[in-house]
């Protein structure tokens, strides 16, 4: 079932979470997928999942560099939204295009978690 993230972050849900990823680090990127996987197993449609990736974590969203295009697009399908920052895209002189499709841009990361835990979205950050 394809879903489309803006519509995802627009419906009311139950639970709403803010991920946060700093790492480039393959194993801290893969548990913030199985995090993400099983609250989408647990409460389905009840759950609201936006991802904040700056600094580091950046590598995850790399199109040429991620090793998670499968799961990342499967994710996205499902309605999770990717929120990747542009300072650190400025910071670290990388273009937007080299950004895999489908994701969101945000000018700030530590801003937009700051936004939705104001908004009463439960933080998370991912690494482990």
């Amino acid at each position: 079932m394809l879903v489309n993230p803006v519509k995802a972050q627009e419906k009311e849900t139950a639970h709403r979470v803010v991920f946060q990823m700093t790492s480039a680090e393959i194993a801290e990127q893969k548990g913030l997928l199985n995090n993400i996987d099983n609250l989408i197993k647990l409460w389905k449609d009840d759950v609201t999942i936006h991802v904040v990736i700056h600094g580091p974590g950046i590598a995850l969203v790399l199109a040429e560099k991620t090793t998670f295009k499968a799961d990342l697009t499967r994710l996205i399908d499902s309605g999770v939204v990717f929120k990747v920052c542009e300072n650190t895209l400025k910071q670290k002189g990388i273009d937007k295009k080299a950004i895999r499709n489908n994701m969101q841009f945000v000018p700030s990361g530590i801003a937009e978690i700051i936004l939705k835990q104001e908004q009463g979205w439960s933080y998370i950050k991912s690494n482990f």
